[in-house]
């Protein structure tokens, strides 16, 4: 019986971390917005404090977060012409750094040109993994864009959440009353 027990409760337990790796996706957005509406929360109650309307004080907040999040992408994009000037120079500044590195080779008797060892470098993958990396700029953003929103909820909902949760314990309804009653006659029958 004690083994039974052990092994049910091992299953039990690989199912919810099959379950926490499947869903953890969506648990980081919502851990990352739980997390900055916690932050904010007492933003948002000082300023309330100062008697503006609370869904004011969160759509103000909203906006300079929003408008932040927006300064961030621009400046990311105001930096890809200087990325490429980069990549374009990085290729003359490898000649020069491999034409001095060459050296102590060539007084091995190992004779390697620069143009033979830039043909083993390839400056054109650097710039393929900046690619490839804002190529997830939109992921990053739509998952932003879910955070904010979030957070946005959280901060209008805090003051009613502790009403409605005393009155979802308190106030049974018929059907939860039933299953209640459901689970205390087996509950006795065993």
């Amino acid at each position: 019986d004690t083994l039974l027990h052990r092994m049910l409760l091992l299953a039990a337990l690989a199912i919810v971390m099959m379950g926490i790796h499947l869903a953890a996706s969506i648990l980081s957005i919502i851990l990352l917005s739980l997390f900055l509406a916690i932050v904010l929360e007492p933003v948002v109650a000082l300023l309330c404090r100062s008697r503006l309307p609370r869904a004011l004080v969160v759509v103000l907040l909203g906006g300079v977060l929003l408008m932040v999040l927006v300064y961030v992408l621009l400046r990311m994009v105001a930096a890809l012409p200087e990325l490429n000037q980069m990549s374009l120079q990085m290729r003359s500044l490898l000649t020069r750094q491999l034409t001095v590195g060459m050296a102590p080779l060539q007084e091995l008797g190992l004779t390697l040109s620069p143009e033979a060892a830039m043909s083993l470098i390839d400056p054109g993958q650097f710039l393929g993994l900046i690619t490839r990396m804002l190529s997830h700029v939109s992921s990053f953003f739509s998952s932003a864009l879910v955070v904010f929103l979030t957070v946005i909820f959280m901060l209008i909902e805090v003051p009613v959440l502790v009403e409605k949760t005393q009155r979802l314990f308190h106030a049974e309804s018929s059907g939860m009353k039933a299953v209640r009653r459901g689970i205390d006659s087996v509950t006795q029958y065993l």
